[in-house]
């Protein structure tokens, strides 16, 4: 049993990879972060593209959903 902190805010999607010891979660912090379940920190951090907001600062939208191929060589992300 162990402990993964999505440390950005609330988890919003969970997908795990059906033939390797790895997962995905997406949440409000505009990240998507790749993990093993044989770590404690995140493999990869996948941030998508942010948007020009006023003022000229770049705003990351909250991930809403993430898929890992049945392959486990691909993540799609969706904001």
């Amino acid at each position: 049993l162990g402990v993964f902190s999505h440390v950005g805010g609330p988890v919003w999607s969970l997908d795990w990879c059906p033939i390797d010891p790895y997962f995905v979660a997406a949440g409000s912090d505009g990240q998507a972060l790749l993990w093993s379940f044989e770590r404690h920190t995140p493999l990869r951090v996948f941030h998508p593209m942010g948007v020009r907001g006023s003022g000229g600062l770049l705003a990351r939208p909250d991930v809403e959903a993430v898929r890992a191929h049945p392959t486990g060589k691909l993540v799609a992300v969706a904001s």
